[in-house]
């Protein structure tokens, strides 16, 4: 008995370990596990479609929807560099990667072939604009396989100049003939040496918290005393907290078993 419960325990701390690493897959990552997409917006001149963008949980984690409004023209998302990794850090950058995933509107129709390009540019084409195409497609599920894409700067000339404001990273898609929804998530980026930069972003701006109401004055002696106000309930956990509810979970039947244990020495 001692030797199943032992092992047990084992099992238990190796699970709590595995969920710890999972939470953090990458040391710096755009995840949009809270909510903020406030560095991103969309670019609707020259063809670009009118998107609405949004956060949403989807194959199991959040990330930045991109409903495109028509399928026929380019989604042209821009990500707000200054914002990610901070306008005095631009010229460090040598990569960007980001993960990508497309699911058609009816659920049921594949999304076809998948083109596109994930580019760059400065304000006031400091540096030009300049692309990395990617392809790919899905003609069987409705929902393809998750892509990494990149932006690699290749030339010095095309790389992002440190001070410059309005530089971003610009994703967009081909045209297609099967409405869908694209998926955005991971963004990372890189320096020279191919180490993740720090993520610079806040977080969203949490809710406002309603006013306190004024007290209530003291009711006459003869009047039973106000009861106080019940909970309204609505107070929720946080939407990045399951994996760490679930770590603490784990621990604790760890502690139980271990205990058990001992007590049977």
């Amino acid at each position: 008995m001692k030797k199943v419960l032992r092992t047990g325990a084992a099992l238990c701390l190796s699970a709590a370990a595995l969920t710890a690493i999972a939470a953090s897959a990458y040391a710096e990552a755009v995840d949009f596990e809270d909510g903020n997409y406030s560095f991103v917006s969309v670019k609707t001149d020259d063809g670009g479609d009118l998107s609405v963008l949004s956060v949403e949980e989807f194959n199991g984690s959040m990330q930045l929807k991109v409903d495109v409004q028509d399928c026929s023209l380019l989604p042209k998302i821009l990500f707000s560099m200054n914002d990610i990794v901070g306008t005095d850090n631009l010229s460090d950058i040598d990569k960007i990667l980001m993960d990508i995933t497309f699911a058609s509107k009816d659920g049921v129709t594949a999304p076809g072939w998948i083109g596109g390009c994930l580019g760059s540019a400065g304000g006031d084409d400091t540096p030009a604009w300049d692309q990395t195409d990617f392809e790919g497609g899905e003609y069987e599920n409705p929902v393809s396989e998750p892509m990494t894409i990149e932006r690699k700067f290749l030339l010095p000339s095309k790389k992002y100049v440190s001070g410059t404001e309005g530089s971003v990273a610009q994703l967009m898609r081909w045209g297609t003939e099967v409405p869908y929804y694209m998926y955005v998530d991971n963004i990372r980026v890189l320096d020279k040496d191919g180490n993740e930069m720090p993520i610079m972003l806040s977080a969203a701006p949490a809710e406002e918290a309603p006013a306190e109401e004024a007290p209530v004055e003291a009711a006459p002696a003869e009047e039973a005393p106000a009861e106080a106000p019940a909970s309204d309930g609505d107070t929720t956990s946080s939407k990045t907290g399951n994996t760490a509810a679930a770590s603490v979970a784990a621990i604790a039947v760890c502690a139980a078993a271990v205990a058990v244990i001992n007590r049977r020495k």
